[in-house]
């Protein structure tokens, strides 16, 4: 009895009150549903503009993770559970599209790791990816924190360069 009261009492919080609706991909870890910013729960992904190498080759991994998410919503409307905000203001959610829980979806297929500030939900999923060597995990690539930190692969360009310092501030700190 006690377990269903908690229950409806987490469910009536307003921290923890839902988005659903349509999508759309910000990155691969951030989208916009009914006109709220939101942060998938318990994982971070590579920036758009951060590159991986793979074979001595720079492929643009934030951009690859952003169209993964973007296939992974398509055609779906997108139900988020709120656990609060971040220290930017956006909602931090474990979010749905169908059945698939996107967070987990991104650390399986390789195109995110696990947020290393949050809860440890996905660390199988990690894992798995990671021996699997699938996405990300097959390449050389800064860990997204440390890349948002100014922290890259030597074949990067200097993010004081080539205008590439707008992406780098863009990216910002999470």
């Amino acid at each position: 009895m006690r377990a269903v009261a908690l229950a409806l009492l987490l469910l009536a919080s307003p921290a923890l009150a839902g988005e659903a609706g349509p999508a759309r991909v910000i990155d691969g870890d951030s989208l916009e549903v009914s006109g709220e910013e939101i942060r998938l729960f318990g994982i971070d992904a590579p920036e758009i503009g951060q590159v991986c190498a793979l074979e001595g080759a720079s492929w643009d991994c934030g951009r690859a993770s952003a169209v993964l998410l973007r296939r992974l919503v398509r055609g779906h409307a997108v139900d988020c559970q709120s656990f609060g905000r971040d220290r930017d203001g956006r909602l931090i959610a474990k979010c749905h599209a169908g059945w698939m829980d996107l967070s987990a979806e991104m650390v399986s297929r390789g195109m995110a790791v696990v947020d290393p500030n949050g809860a440890p939900d996905y660390l199988p999923n990690y894992r798995e990816a990671r021996a699997l060597g699938d996405g990300i995990f097959a390449a050389e690539f800064i860990e997204p924190a440390r890349w948002r930190r100014g922290e890259r692969l030597p074949l990067e360009p200097d993010p004081l360069s080539c205008g590439a310092a707008d992406v780098s501030r863009r990216a910002g700190a999470r």
